[in-house]
């Protein structure tokens, strides 16, 4: 039995731009939820989420139906998220003794004494750290 979802998916591939809105509607907040913790800065969040709703207007018609709709555009979310952190990564050319020094020296200056007085890319540095 096809779902409520599923049948949007083919009125979207069919030209359907109500359908196509919706379905925007329906994982766009998710996809933010996802990104926001992966890239933990709110605008560099909302760049990804356009970013990955375009690939999954674009890709729509690759949905093969074989999971759920959200399922596919989550993993979609999460490879693209992947990369772009890499991305970042590699920009800035971190490694994890220079990241070591950077908390080393900011808690010595007493930044992280109060985590609202912290400066926000310092405290990023931190979170990334910390997760890896």
């Amino acid at each position: 039995m096809e779902t409520a979802t599923e049948q949007m998916v083919k009125e979207a591939v069919g030209g359907s731009r109500e359908a196509l809105e919706e379905l925007v509607r329906r994982v766009q907040g998710s996809i933010y939820a996802l990104a926001l913790r992966m890239l933990f800065l709110p605008a560099d969040a909302e760049d990804a989420t356009q970013e990955i709703l375009i690939k999954v207007i674009t890709h729509l018609k690759t949905f093969r139906f074989e999971g759920t709709f959200k399922a596919w555009v989550m993993k979609i979310a999460a490879n693209h998220l992947k990369t772009v952190r890499k991305g970042r990564v590699e920009r800035r050319d971190l490694t994890p003794e220079k990241v070591q020094k950077i908390v080393d020296r900011t808690q010595a200056l007493g930044w992280f004494s109060s985590r609202l007085e912290a400066p926000e890319p310092l405290m990023e540095v931190e979170v990334r750290s910390a997760c890896t």
